[in-house]
């Protein structure tokens, strides 16, 4: 029993360099963060969230599905696969994990076989994401089976994180913003128990960022730092950066160091984008270890699919927006005085500069709105607005229209989740034609940001 002991000691990678259990949670699963040097936190934006950043899983737009392998030290293996699809009420994540050592004869005291020793840990879970208010959040939960022999422990985790976006330093045109931060609380939960004893999972604390210094059709360099804390053990800094050629060809290089790795580890890769299949490959050196771990995987995205939709349909249907996308109409004239034709595109103009000037929305220019209409052709017209959203990648559309009697003019507002083709909001304003004609508009298009406001916290 005591070889077995020490001979399962020497095996399991992570041990000597750690005073937690299941180190295999540690394993990061994506070439592509492993060539950033795991600095992740607020990079994941696909099905390797349900890993690095549950809140990632809020950016993936179809169905995904991603395939692992690691060769580790003694000839063990660590194997993973996700899947992640998006839903009318978030995104949802599946994954597995498996660590495995092959088998191998136990040798007594006096050189005798005793049997096979079998060594594996298994991690499933599911991941949940949505937006709220701007702001990524997502959750992990998680099953782990420990099996070392014929001991077997068993416990329960779970992982919670964020992830927001902004702008900060940015010296390119871009509708995406160029910053991100992130936070993620991994490995919280129950010890593994063996019956006869515990061990404490790898919990940690972990902060990213993410920065575009540049960005163009043809070139993207994405820079990464991540800080991870954990509980039970040291301090660690993951840094990485990735180069984007037409996102068909990307190379990547990563620094790691820190208590957690047992010192430094040094890291790189590259991968290629065919159709909608990645394929990725990473190498890893751990320099007081002096091992290289490769890694490599393939992820599937079926861009062909669409979102899942359980019940009635999101108001927001483009998560991959941090904005929510608007264009306004000009309003229709309902009286029969021509003279007051100016008051339709008068009216749309003031409301498209209130929305575009509260920096809340992303707001098509008027007049390139209006000229699209008229050159789009027969199919598009301004009554059917499913497919004006459908034809410029829209949101919303406000749409109206005004009549006068008796020296008053009454504005109605309508606004259309183009999406769903759902009328989000309808109300209207009254005002005095003369002088009070301006402030009527400002009313108006101030009563629109709000109700703007009120789509987006749904």
């Amino acid at each position: 029993m005591r070889n077995k002991i020490l001979i399962i000691i020497l095996l399991i990678p992570g041990i000597l360099y750690s005073s937690s259990g299941a180190d295999f949670l540690k394993i990061g699963v994506s070439p592509r963060a492993l060539g950033m040097g795991s600095a992740h936190v607020a990079v994941c934006d696909d099905v390797t969230s349900t890993y690095w950043n549950p809140a990632g899983l809020a950016k993936v737009r179809y169905s995904e599905i991603f395939l692992s392998h690691q060769n580790w030290y003694n000839d063990s293996n660590y194997e993973y696969l996700g899947y992640a699809n998006r839903f009318n009420f978030g995104s949802i994540g599946l994954y597995m994990g498996y660590f495995h050592i092959p088998s191998f004869d136990e040798i007594g005291d006096w050189g005798e076989s005793l049997g096979k020793i079998d060594i594996y840990d298994m991690v499933i879970g599911g991941s949940y994401s949505r937006y709220i208010q701007g702001i990524a959040f997502g959750l992990n939960t998680k099953y782990i089976y420990r099996r070392l022999d014929d001991m077997g422990g068993n416990a329960f985790a779970f992982d919670i994180g964020m992830q927001k976006g902004f702008n900060f330093l940015k010296y390119f045109k871009s509708g995406n913003y160029n910053f991100k931060i992130g936070a993620v609380l991994n490995n919280i939960g129950t010890d593994v128990d063996f019956g006869t004893c515990k061990e404490k999972l790898p919990s940690s604390i972990k902060f990213g960022i993410k920065y575009l210094p540049f960005s163009s059709q043809l070139n993207r360099i994405t820079v990464a730092a991540d800080f991870e804390k954990l509980f039970y053990e040291g301090e660690g800094l993951n840094l990485g950066i990735e180069y984007n050629f037409k996102k068909i060809l990307f190379a990547r290089a990563g620094y790691r160091i820190g208590e957690n790795e047992g010192g430094v580890s040094i890291s790189g890769g590259t991968a290629m984008k065919i159709g909608s299949t990645d394929m990725d490959l990473s190498l890893s050196y751990f320099t007081i270890r002096q091992d290289t771990i490769i890694a490599m995987a393939l992820t599937i995205k079926n861009k062909d699919s669409k979102s899942v939709y359980i019940a009635s349909p999101p108001r927001v249907i483009k998560p991959k927006k941090e904005k929510l996308s608007v264009a306004v109409l000009n309003f229709n004239n309902l009286t029969e005085d021509k003279q007051l034709d100016y008051l339709s595109a008068a009216t749309a103009e003031t409301i498209s500069t209130y929305i575009a000037s509260s920096g809340l929305f992303e707001v098509m220019e008027k007049r390139k709105f209006d000229k699209m209409l008229k050159t789009s052709g027969s199919n598009i017209s301004t009554s059917d607005l499913s497919l004006i959203g459908k034809k410029f990648n829209l949101d919303a559309v406000v749409t109206g229209s005004f009549i006068y009697s008796n020296d008053l003019i009454r504005i109605n507002i309508k606004i259309v989740d183009v999406r769903s083709s759902t009328v989000i909001a309808a109300s209207y304003k009254d005002g005095k034609l003369g002088k009070g004609i301006f402030q009527l508009m400002d009313e108006t298009a101030k009563n629109v940001i709000e109700q703007l406001k009120n789509m987006t916290k749904k």
